[in-house]
């Protein structure tokens, strides 16, 4: 980024953000998933704005966004300092710790804080993907997005299966399979 900030984008993801930051303020659009490794200024905020105008505000930390449009809920995972979230259906700012997550419906914004596992979140960003009792449904979705295909489950008892995986450098073949022998 401009001011040194570093930011890995996950799979059918885009950010935009000017060449250089001239305002007080930092700012950068997000549609999809990213972790940020935000730069400390205290005198500059960095923002996050995603669709449906909700906005994480930080001045230096590490954090997790993931809002993909076509999802129902987002998410916002704090993996290290502190962050504040906002949107047009939140009265005052929502502010997390390290190691929180809140998930926001993409419709009413109504936000929930939770305890995050930090690792489950953000090991996308170093090439894995992990599931901790997972429903087949979600993975199938993130299958989907990753290797850029549709994965389509037929029978809706599927979608309630639960699994526990990390997969690093598998091929979808290989994880399908791996899926299959373990149900």
């Amino acid at each position: 980024m401009p001011d040194g900030s570093k930011v890995w984008l996950n799979a059918q993801s885009k950010l935009t953000y000017p060449m250089q930051f001239k305002d007080k303020e930092r700012t950068v659009q997000l549609s999809g998933e990213a972790y940020f490794s935000v730069v400390a200024d205290r005198k500059n905020r960095f923002n996050v704005v995603t669709p449906n105008d909700i906005t994480i505000s930080a001045y230096g930390t590490e954090f997790n966004v993931n809002a993909y449009q076509e999802e129902p809920d987002y998410s916002i995972t704090l993996a290290k300092g502190h962050i504040e979230v906002t949107t047009a259906n939140i009265v005052n700012k929502e502010e997390l710790e390290a190691g929180q997550k809140i998930i926001l419906n993409s419709k009413t914004s109504n936000p929930i804080i939770v305890e995050a596992d930090t690792y489950v979140e953000t090991a996308w960003k170093d090439g894995k993907m992990v599931f901790r009792r997972e429903k087949l449904e979600t993975i199938a979705q993130k299958l989907s997005r990753r290797f850029g295909v549709i994965v389509q489950l037929e029978d809706n008892v599927l979608k309630e299966y639960e699994y526990t995986a990390t997969f690093t450098d598998e091929t979808l073949e290989d994880i399908l399979d791996l899926l299959k022998r373990s149900s």
